[in-house]
């Protein structure tokens, strides 16, 4: 046989294939949800979501979207009432010697718990403030026109009310001391009310007398009722209202 034996390598490697494997993209997981854009009348909400692994060498790609939204705040914002426009002036009651007009505005009415409106809807004025040929020497009307408002109208009236109470009250006291110090007869008017008190043999005796005239029915229906007191001494202080008319 003594042929010549073979010379190299039996195997022999070659690199194949050296390029990089692809790698797909994956999500992380998602943000949790902004707040709303808008506390009524319609707004939005956002969440995010941000990607983990990039894809690479021809890797599929991420699927879907990064942000997504969603409504929220819908229910109606609230709505502020709000006045129209005044009206015209009405005509005046009188010609001469103090009428009164007035005028009135609408209103468009608040929603889903918006604010009423303030102010009032009706105002009163003083007109024809010249005086009347026949009514010449009588008090004339105010010079200025006056916006007359119920509810200051109605505290003015409570305000003198109890004033005039209160006056009655401290005249009342001041006649008692007088008596009881020894003063044989005093007499005065409180408004519509005359109190005469006298002192005999130690008594002391308190008469009122009513205008009726000018006392409304209410005061008038309180007529022919006795009262017994006593003073700040024990004494007894008897009281008789008359009804006679003035």
């Amino acid at each position: 046989m003594g042929g010549v034996s073979c010379n190299g390598k039996r195997n022999e490697v070659a690199i194949c294939n050296s390029h990089d494997c692809p790698i797909d993209c994956i999500w992380n997981s998602w943000g949790a949800w902004d707040g709303c854009t808008k506390t009524c009348g319609g707004g939005q909400s956002a969440r995010l979501r941000s990607k983990r692994v990039e894809s690479a060498y021809g890797g599929l790609e991420c699927e879907g979207l990064s942000l997504v939204k969603q409504p929220c705040g819908e229910a109606p914002c609230p709505i502020d009432c709000k006045w129209k426009e005044w009206n015209a002036w009405t005509a005046c009651t009188k010609s001469c010697s103090g009428g009164q007009r007035n005028r009135v505005r609408g209103q468009i009415p608040g929603k889903f718990g918006g604010h009423k409106c303030k102010g009032q809807a009706k105002i009163d004025q003083w007109c024809a403030r010249q005086v009347c040929p026949g009514d010449y020497g009588k008090p004339k009307p105010t010079e200025e026109p006056q916006e007359v408002e119920p509810d200051l109208v109605l505290e003015a009236k409570n305000a003198q009310a109890e004033e005039t109470a209160a006056r009655s009250a401290r005249l009342k006291s001041m006649v008692w001391n007088t008596v009881l110090v020894g003063g044989p007869l005093v007499c005065c008017c409180v408004g519509l009310v005359m109190f005469m008190v006298t002192k005999d043999d130690g008594n002391i005796h308190h008469h009122s007398h009513t205008d009726h005239s000018k006392a409304d029915s209410a005061s008038h229906s309180k007529g022919e009722h006795g009262t017994h007191s006593k003073s700040d001494h024990g004494e007894e202080v008897r009281g008789h209202t008359h009804d006679e008319d003035a």
